[in-house]
């Protein structure tokens, strides 16, 4: 018996050049095919939930052996489960659960929990509760504003910012055009208050005017009254440009300060010495006059 060989024999009607031909085209055509095959699966998606930007993608073995996709929070480190592609894990981590995460939504019963706290009264701490409120924080970020002179942009300062969640991180700090109407609304709340205070009361106005290196020309003008404890008590109430150093100009900005704040009983009126102040306390005196709110007349 003849011996089979692996390989067929070409016949009469095949040459080696045409088989090697065929063998070239096929391969090519299995390279295409795999190529396209290849083409045709989805790419590698990266983690496209919100979630994923406040952890790490990670995978952890478990005690059979499987692996187990998971996401490892950038705040506590804790590993939350995620497979399946999953984020109701991180979801329920980072709203619920991390409260050091931005996200997290403080319950009824974390909001009204009260922390210890040390509080300096003069030379002596004294440990008080205190509970988080968005309110009371956004009125103390507004002082902060007001006595330290801080400009608007100083709330969105990466800094700042950074310390600020530290500190709390429930706080939402508002953006710069909400302090800016916070000041505002601040403004109006100690306006009416003073403004209550010294209604009623006889008020001594004191004056100030200057021209700035850009030559605009400024006034100040600054209430000086007793409370019911008889104490001191002095309030810029008004700080304006005005047209001139002129007298009469200077006398009708003071006359609708003190409409403003409802003034009507002046004790005194001190003003620099200067020409046009004379001018100035001449028209305030006939105005007043005709309201008969002076003392004695404005004779002294």
């Amino acid at each position: 018996m003849e011996s089979q060989s692996s390989h067929s024999l070409p016949t009469p009607s095949e040459s080696p050049e045409m088989i090697d031909s065929e063998t070239r085209e096929a391969a090519t055509s299995r390279k295409r095919a795999r190529n396209k095959s290849a083409a045709l699966k989805p790419p590698v998606s990266e983690p496209r939930s919100i979630f994923w930007n406040h952890c790490v993608k990670g995978s952890r073995t478990l005690l059979d052996g499987t692996i187990q996709p998971i996401g490892t929070c950038k705040y506590c480190q804790t590993q939350i489960p995620a497979s399946h592609g999953s984020t109701s894990g991180l979801k329920n981590h980072l709203e619920k659960r991390c409260k050091l995460s931005p996200l997290y939504k403080a319950s009824e019963n974390d909001k009204n929990q009260p922390v210890l706290t040390n509080v300096t009264m003069g030379q002596v701490s004294e440990l008080v509760s205190h509970t988080f409120n968005q309110k009371r924080c956004e009125l103390k970020l507004t002082e902060y504003v007001i006595i330290d002179e801080m400009s608007f942009r100083a709330v969105e300062g990466k800094g700042f910012v950074s310390l600020v969640h530290e500190l709390q991180p429930r706080f939402r700090i508002p953006d710069r055009k909400k302090v800016a109407g916070m000041v505002y609304d601040l403004f109006l709340v100690e306006k009416a208050k003073i403004r209550s205070v010294i209604s009623g009361q006889r008020v001594s106005i004191t004056t100030d005017t200057w021209t700035s290196i850009q030559n605009i020309n400024y006034m100040v003008v600054t209430a000086h009254f007793l409370d019911n404890d008889w104490k001191l008590h002095k309030r810029i109430i008004n700080f304006t440009k005005i047209t001139s150093h002129v007298g009469e100009d200077i006398g009708k900005v003071v006359e609708v300060c003190l409409r403003e704040w409802g003034i009507e009983k002046v004790f005194s009126i001190v003003v620099d010495n200067a020409s046009s102040n004379d001018t100035a306390i001449d028209y305030l005196k006939k105005r007043m006059k005709i309201e008969n709110t002076l003392l004695f007349e404005g004779t002294y």
